[in-house]
């Protein structure tokens, strides 16, 4: 064994001197990384025997750490290391370059082959184990931060269905789903609110069910009171119940832990519009954010040729609509370009434009008329028996809302054939005309429901006197009956037979805002959503009812979307910078909380329901008795200032004397 050992030893220091040195089959000059220079001189080419007695070589070193060798093997290292560097470049911007994908694949699979064959070879004994192990953690520490992004995406809701949409219509169809899903999340927020810090509080540690008149069916309505038909409009049960203001009551504290109901009914509400105004302002200015900020006037065919095409398209249907879109788009620009340099008659133009809005002029006014003659006469109907209406009678004001939003609109489409816009301009001018009929129709709404109102308290006012000689016809008969009775029961009234007030508050926010309903359609979601913030304060309920509207309208229209409908013969793409919804919900947003705030801060409460009855009258009360206290104090000031001076002229005048 040891002759074998030291034959093995000569052998290899034989192989030592037979090796040519490191220093000439290393290059005298340092290359660049993609460039040879001509003066560089080309290394010599290895012989198979050559290149295996050198790789021995380097093994053995390795294996024995010679300090001689030290710095051969730091050179070597840092050689791969500038190979890898080079190859992990490669795989960061292989895609940015302009080759065929094939070529791409290639080059792509021998970076990533060489740099998991070699990127473990860095560092020596302790350290080369080190470094491999902080490289194996890396990657799968990569790893899991990619799963995690996957797993966060797959935790949107309905992002595969979105994305399906998108990939089959559009960018352009796509958003209306993108903002859906924005509202949904919105009155999510506001449902948590409400439920957590006024529903809830008050179904656990409020008065139950059947213990208060407001918090009982009256004894007329309990045959009917479970009716489906009763309860789809909110009333019978579910109007007597913790969905509605008048359910609440007003106790300054309820519950073992003292909460303050009242106090917090009020403060989400403040909070729930503040939240409102906050989560539209900022999506707007992260929308405004995203914007490039260049001049869109300039370089108009320029934009068009590289910033037209929609990639988040998947379908060739949609591809090749998308395509003659482009090319539409080339042909009209071009036609504009020749048109603004052809004279035409300005005058004709100005005067269809006038008479075009003269008419939209016309069509908004007869609407509003005819939403405050339909809410007049609805106030009549409800003054009457129900047994003697008709089936118009008693649908006549959705009628009247339904036919407007069928008709209306065609008909500005009609007047904007006289106006010969640019079609993007006329479907913005249609817009805005659809919300501005919208608009007009719920402030036309809402006013005729402020005379609604002026009635339900006059008619409160009336009621309460009548509670009051009920009271003491009541306390007179139970005292006759006592005198002849001593031993009877002592003195009860079911709630459900004592008489109350109308509760103005209650039919507010009864949910209306389906009279506005537009099926398919942006300003339909965001009128829904003014309805909401305006009825929310009166009705908590109202955003946990929009979330379940919501939630089946999107699974509803999306199956509508994919199954029933093909792609656009003109295809847009939807910008980000695009704050055209949210202006339109933000001015809803402001439009709908003023009559809210108005109703505050003017309206007195109701009587006998709700967290606030008879608050401002105790506040009243209360600065009028100061007021008067005040004045009696000033008085007797006045009058003890006036005996002062008596008594002093006469304690002279005895002085004189």
């Amino acid at each position: 064994m040891e002759e074998k050992e030291d034959d093995t030893e000569e052998s290899s220091s034989e192989e030592e001197d037979k090796l040519p040195r490191r220093e000439s089959l290393r290059p005298k000059r340092k290359r660049t990384r993609d460039v040879i220079r001509e003066e560089d001189p080309e290394p010599e080419p290895e012989d198979e025997e050559t290149r295996k007695a050198r790789e021995r070589e380097r093994r053995r070193r390795l294996r024995s750490g010679a300090e001689e060798e030290e710095g051969i093997d730091v050179e070597e290292l840092e050689r791969l290391k500038a190979e890898l560097d080079e190859k992990r470049q490669i795989i960061a911007t292989v895609k940015c370059k302009p080759w065929k994908m094939e070529k791409k694949i290639e080059v792509l699979k021998e970076a990533k082959k060489f740099v998991s064959e070699n990127e473990g070879a860095l560092g020596k004994g302790k350290g080369k184990q080190w470094f491999a192990f902080k490289m194996m953690m890396a990657k799968k520490w990569a790893k899991f931060l990619r799963d995690f992004e996957n797993f966060k995406a797959a935790c949107v809701p309905w992002e595969n269905k979105i994305k399906a949409i998108e990939s089959q219509f559009g960018s352009s169809v796509a958003s209306y789903f993108l903002f859906l899903r924005w509202m949904y999340g919105v009155n999510m927020v506001l449902f948590i609110l409400t439920f957590s810090l006024i529903m809830l509080p008050e179904y656990l540690w409020g008065l139950p069910y059947g213990s208060l008149p407001r918090k009982t069916v009256p004894r007329a309505e309990e045959a009917s009171a479970a009716n489906f038909g009763v309860l789809y409009d909110f009333s019978g049960l579910a109007q007597y119940s913790v969905l509605f203001y008048g359910y609440y009551d007003n106790k300054r504290t309820i519950g073992w832990l003292n909460f303050r109901l009242p106090l917090s009914y009020f403060l989400v509400g403040i909070m729930c519009i503040g939240y409102s105004f906050v989560v539209v302002l900022k999506a707007m200015t992260k929308n405004i954010g995203d914007d490039g900020g260049g001049d869109e006037n300039t370089f108009n065919f320029s934009w068009k040729v590289f910033c037209s095409w929609d990639y988040l398209i998947g379908n060739p249907e949609t591809a090749d609509n998308k395509f003659n879109s482009i090319t539409m788009n080339f042909k009209e620009a071009i036609i504009e370009e020749r048109a603004a340099q052809v004279e035409e008659n300005v005058h004709l133009i100005r005067f269809l434009r006038f008479l075009a809005n003269f008419f939209v002029f016309l069509t908004l006014g007869a609407s509003g008329y005819l939403i405050f003659w339909a809410v007049k006469r609805s106030q009549e109907f409800a003054q009457q028996d129900p047994d003697t209406l008709g089936w118009w009678e008693k649908n006549e004001m959705n009628m009247v809302m339904s036919l407007l939003g069928m008709f209306c609109p065609t008909l500005f489409d009609l007047f904007a054939e006289l106006e010969d816009y640019h079609p993007l301009i006329a479907l913005k001018w249609l817009l805005g005309r659809i919300f501005a009929l919208l608009l007009g129709n719920l402030y036309v709404f809402i006013l005729a429901l402020m005379d609604e109102i002026n009635n339900k308290i006059e008619e409160e006012k009336l009621v309460k006197a009548n509670i009051t000689l009920w009271e003491a016809n009541m306390i007179k008969a139970y005292n006759a009956s006592l005198s002849e009775n001593t031993t009877g029961p002592p003195f009860f009234v079911h709630p459900a037979d004592v008489p109350r007030g109308p509760c103005w508050e209650t039919m507010v926010g009864q949910p209306s805002y389906t009279e506005f309903d537009i099926s398919g359609n942006v300003l339909a979601l965001i009128f829904n959503q003014g309805m909401i913030w305006m009825g929310s304060f009166f009705a908590p309920s109202l955003p946990g009812i929009n979330i379940l509207r919501l939630h089946t309208s999107m699974y509803f229209q999306c199956w509508a979307v994919m199954c029933c409908n093909v792609p656009e013969a003109r295809v847009f793409k939807a910008s980000r910078s695009n704050n055209f919804y949210l202006s339109m919900l933000l001015l809803i947003l402001f439009l709908s909380t003023m009559p809210v705030l108005y109703m505050i801060v003017s309206l007195p409460p109701s009587f006998d329901c709700g967290p606030f009855r008879l608050t401002i009258y105790y506040l009243n009360a209360t600065a009028k008795g100061q007021k008067a206290a005040n004045l009696d104090l000033k008085k007797k000031m006045k009058m003890q200032a006036l005996e002062n001076k008596m008594r002093n002229k006469k304690m002279t005048a005895a002085r004189a004397g």
